[in-house]
């Protein structure tokens, strides 16, 4: 999901596909992004939960 547009075809590629292109619907867009945003918050939490057992650790 780098993005819709096409390095080589700027210029049409942005007159066609201002929204995302016709063949994926919003809803699985939408649904691609909370997925997306879900793996990285628990990537996020599971860094942070390890970063604090190491500190107590180290306190303790």
């Amino acid at each position: 999901m780098s993005g819709w547009v096409d390095e080589v075809d700027t210029n049409t590629t942005r007159r066609h596909h201002s929204k995302p292109p016709p063949h994926i619907s919003i809803k699985t867009f939408e649904a691609c992004l909370i997925v997306r945003w879900r793996q990285v918050l628990t990537v996020k939490s599971l860094t942070m939960n390890t970063e604090s057992k190491v500190k107590s650790r180290i306190v303790g």
